[in-house]
């Protein structure tokens, strides 16, 4: 089915915590597909992270789930949710640009999950494909 763009996704990286002096990991995957005609990107998958990333206490697994939506090829709509009351457990609503074919720019906000003691934040990446 090429058309709908078909991916999978498997990821980890290695942390290592300078205020604990240990080591962490974080391991991910997920699949997405592209919706013909409207060219929006469905992404969902799974990660698992130590105590490095997500903190003490919290639950190592999370959801993960995103949504891009090109608007022209250099201005497109993003968001990304990922579960959980840890570090990364937020919604992200973003605009992206494309300023280059291995360049992107995004900028956007994090909401966090915790509503009791949040982490809001404004989040601004810059990619580069190597």
């Amino acid at each position: 089915l090429p058309e709908l763009e078909l991916r999978l996704t498997l990821g980890q990286v290695s942390l290592f915590s300078l205020e604990r002096s240990a080591l962490g990991a974080w391991a991910f995957t997920h699949a997405s597909a592209r919706i013909p005609r409207l060219h929006t990107r469905l992404t969902a998958g799974v990660s698992y992270a130590s105590s490095q990333l997500f903190g003490d206490g919290s639950n190592p697994w999370s959801f993960m789930a995103g949504i891009e939506q090109p608007i022209t090829e250099w201005f497109w709509l993003v968001a990304d949710w990922y579960s959980g009351d840890h570090a990364l457990g937020a919604f992200i609503p973003a605009v992206q640009f494309n300023i280059h074919d291995r360049v992107a720019m995004i900028f956007g906000f994090k909401r966090d999950n915790n509503r009791t003691a949040p982490r809001d934040g404004v989040i601004a990446e810059v990619m580069v494909q190597l």
